[in-house]
């Protein structure tokens, strides 16, 4: 399975890495009224994000799905001694256009609006993830494209939200490996896109396979960043 192991094998943390000289000039397209908050290294942050729960299918069930259970479930993963939710979220059956806008239904997006408000109500980190099920290996504008929607939706969060590129890729070659640098870099550009405080809050970057090689870091990021890996 994929899985990112945060805080438990430190060689395969990369900490805070600022390439700010190197970085593309975006202009900020929002704006946020109040200064973000976090401060903390890349390491920091995987040691606060552990142990954290994977909120599965919940993304996938009816979009009307009752929050207050949630909420509830919340509480009782809080106190079991969790720190964060992971949440997985597939667009697969939810655009609305085509290329190249590749708009999301305005249902689906205030959906996962909805559940980030409710983990991060509780204290809890979000970890918001494009789900594997997005067509990233066909349409590279479409994964970048969802990931401005998300950017859009989601800039002027806290830092208890963090984005991570992909779940559970199913990489298994040298090829496999070259659509990970795409995506990590396609991630990290349609972030910076989005202004606010998409290019200081943290995230966490594809890495491939079970032997502990990884991809190429995007040339351009400036977020702190971690490094998720295929493990058994």
């Amino acid at each position: 399975m994929w899985s990112f192991l945060l805080g438990r094998l430190p060689w395969l943390l990369l900490a805070t890495v600022l390439l700010a000289s190197n970085a593309v000039a975006v202009p900020s397209i929002r704006t946020c009224p109040q200064p973000f908050t976090g401060n903390l290294t890349a390491f920091a942050y995987t040691q606060a994000v552990a142990p954290s729960w994977d909120l599965d299918k919940a993304m996938d069930a009816d979009v009307d799905g009752n929050l207050s259970v949630l909420s509830t479930k919340l509480d009782g993963e809080k106190a079991a001694g969790f720190n964060s939710v992971r949440i997985a979220v597939d667009f697969a059956n939810h655009y609305t256009t085509a290329s190249p806008s590749w708009e999301v239904d305005d249902k689906w997006l205030q959906r996962l609006s909805d559940i980030v408000d409710a983990v991060t109500s509780k204290g809890l980190y979000a970890i918001v993830s494009m789900h594997h099920g997005t067509d990233t290996s066909a349409i590279l504008g479409q994964f970048q494209q969802s990931w401005r929607h998300i950017g859009f939706l989601l800039t002027c969060s806290s830092d208890l939200v963090v984005f991570e590129t992909l779940s559970e890729p199913p990489a298994t070659t040298t090829e496999h490996d070259g659509l990970l640098t795409d995506l990590n870099n396609q991630f990290v550009v349609a972030l910076a896109a989005t202004g606010g405080y998409n290019s200081l809050r943290f995230v966490i970057l594809l890495g491939p396979r079970t032997d502990g090689k990884w991809v190429v870091p995007p040339r351009y990021i400036v977020n702190p960043w971690a490094v998720q890996y295929r493990h058994s």
